[in-house]
């Protein structure tokens, strides 16, 4: 700290301090000439009063006692700048100790993968358990106040018929279930499936065409009307391009037999899905349930069936805190884009994901009741 920094910080005890040393000064000269008899004329009075002015050795000692008391003040001053020197270093220290060895809240990453899995007959790469603290990962997690999803890599799905939803239900000529053999198809491919899984499965038959240039599906039977339900397929419904509701099918070869708009032989996205984490956490949507985010299928290239995906990063600026909890478990579970509970079927491609973990360290700035097991 500058000494005139210091001056001004203090000068009004500095001045008060020196008046108090002149005044001390000068009041104990003056009282040291005698005082005037009673009856002195004023004449007399006047001489006196001279004659108490200060001589020349006493100026001299009013100065060399300023000259000492500035000295004095000077070593004051430097030893207090000494001193909040010293102090701010101390500071310092223990402000740049604070920030990166005892933290409030530190941040983790975890990640989690399907490859470090059991695969069993049963075991899903879309739908898994992982036990924190166990052998794969044996670091627990105890008051988790954030959570969010980094990066992800998700196999874009081979195939577009697949085991979870190959299923046509038929209410007419009679009631009756059809099932499309699972595999990647154009569209020419599964009207051929269509044709032959239909008429095999029903009397009469039927006939389902692909028009490469409107890109949609007609159905026309041979003989009675053929009514599907399609609420029952609905992911069939959408790659075929029908409504959710039951349509029939007759004999002519109309626009009544053909799909109400363009099939859908994608899937644009899937929710990654985890209980455990708290909704405040979470994104809101209309399936009501915790999704940490939504992952859009992009195939890389036309090599590569693997969709890459890394959270934007406006999203690491906020982050919705939660009370503290302790991890034991994550649930991966991850939803086809359809309002229905499906579950995305990868085909046992490996998924993997990156997380960041928000802890609370300091837990004395927590109620106590409110920090984690």
């Amino acid at each position: 700290m500058d000494p005139m920094d210091v001056l001004k910080k203090y000068k009004y005890p500095i001045g008060g301090i020196l008046v108090l040393l002149i005044g001390y000064f000068i009041h104990h000269k003056s009282t040291s000439v005698d005082k005037p008899v009673m009856g002195t004329k004023v004449e007399d009075i006047q001489k006196e009063s001279n004659v108490a002015r200060l001589p020349p050795s006493d100026l001299q000692d009013l100065r060399d006692l300023i000259r000492v008391f500035t000295s004095e003040m000077k070593k004051s001053s430097e030893s207090l700048i000494q001193f909040n020197t010293d102090k701010m270093k101390t500071n310092n220290y223990l402000n740049m100790r604070n920030n990166l060895f005892t933290k409030d809240i530190v941040m983790t990453k975890l990640l989690v993968d399907s490859k470090s899995l059991n695969h069993a007959v049963s075991f899903d790469p879309s739908n898994f358990t992982v036990t924190l603290g166990g052998e794969g990962h044996p670091n627990t997690y105890k008051n988790v106040i954030g959570f969010r999803l980094l990066k992800c890599s998700v196999p874009v799905r081979p195939y577009h018929v697949t085991d979870s939803h190959k299923t046509l239900t038929l209410t007419a000529p009679s009631a009756t279930t059809i099932d499309i053999s699972p595999g990647s198809y154009t569209g020419t491919s599964l009207a051929t499936e269509l044709t032959t899984k239909i008429s095999a499965g029903i009397s009469p038959s039927a006939t389902v065409t692909f028009d490469t240039s409107a890109l949609t599906f007609q159905i026309v039977s041979s003989g009675d009307d053929i009514i599907i339900d399609w609420s029952e397929s609905p992911l069939l419904a959408k790659i075929l391009g029908f409504y959710e509701i039951s349509k029939t099918f007759n004999s002519s070869a109309g626009t009544d037999n053909v799909s109400d708009f363009v099939g859908d032989f994608n899937t644009s996205f899937v929710d990654l899905v985890i209980p455990e984490i708290p909704m405040i956490a979470c994104k809101d949507n209309s399936k009501g349930k915790p999704i940490i985010d939504r992952i859009p299928l992009i195939q890389g290239s036309s090599d590569s069936s693997v969709s890459y995906y890394q959270t934007n990063p406006s999203e690491y600026f906020t982050q919705n805190y939660f009370h503290p909890i302790k991890l034991s478990t994550l649930s991966i579970s991850l939803y086809l884009d359809s309002k229905d509970d499906v579950i995305y079927d990868s085909q046992k491609g490996e998924t993997n994901f990156e997380f960041e973990l928000t802890i609370l360290v300091n837990t004395k700035i927590m109620d106590e009741n409110l920090t984690g097991i």
